[in-house]
């Protein structure tokens, strides 16, 4: 009765430390996507003006 046993202590810190790799593991996907977005953006619009001047 003198408060949580050491396992589930210990626990919960092994579970604090998966959450937080999961929350950086999310912030990369999230930067890796937004940067293809950004590369797909730029050369479909580089594509774009190519065909344009090619169409003048």
């Amino acid at each position: 009765m003198r408060g949580t046993p050491p396992d589930v202590f210990v626990n919960g810190r092994r579970y604090e430390r998966r959450a937080r790799l999961f929350i950086q593991l999310i912030a990369t996907a999230a930067l890796v996507a937004s940067i293809a977005v950004a590369v797909t953006a730029v050369s479909l619009g580089a594509r774009a003006e190519m065909s344009a001047m090619q169409v003048r």
